[in-house]
């Protein structure tokens, strides 16, 4: 005779998931995830924003990651489907390069004058110039020149 099954020592077994219930969940997870998708896409949106708004990128980002979080949770402890997992990671994943993207804008040097001279802009001859002002400042801070990338245009 085989003895009753028993969860691991120390552990509860777990309840099962009312089928409604797991079929809402899932419909808020996704939801979740979807908007948590768009809020990491509208931190992209702020990358050349002059720096009030260059702050909104830092904010976005992370509550696209934190939204992302919750539905990783969320999808483990109400046993959603494997690609919520995925979906969760690969926002993480662009929530954390725009992250990074944002801190190197912000600690570039010259990258602050560059917003502000293209949010200022009004033609394209001024964005050209903006362009090649920050060229120019790259340029320095590689040491190396842009004759050869002028030349192409």
């Amino acid at each position: 005779m085989m003895p009753p099954h028993r969860a691991p020592y120390g552990k509860k077994p777990r309840k099962p998931i009312d089928p409604i219930e797991q079929q809402k969940a899932n419909i808020r997870t996704s939801l979740m995830l979807i908007v948590a998708a768009l809020v990491i896409f509208a931190a992209s949106s702020f990358v050349l924003s002059t720096m009030p708004l260059f702050l909104a990128l830092f904010i976005f980002a992370l509550a696209g990651i934190t939204l992302s979080i919750i539905a990783i949770v969320r999808t483990a402890v109400y046993r959603g489907p494997w690609f919520f997992y995925i979906a969760a990671g690969v926002s993480i994943i662009y929530g954390a390069m725009t992250l990074l993207g944002g801190i190197g804008l912000a600690l570039m040097p010259g990258a602050q004058e560059y917003r502000e001279c293209r949010a200022a802009a009004l033609t394209q001859t001024d964005m050209y110039t903006c362009d090649q002002k920050f060229q120019g400042t790259m340029d320095k801070l590689t040491g190396t020149s842009s004759s050869s990338s002028s030349t192409a245009r």
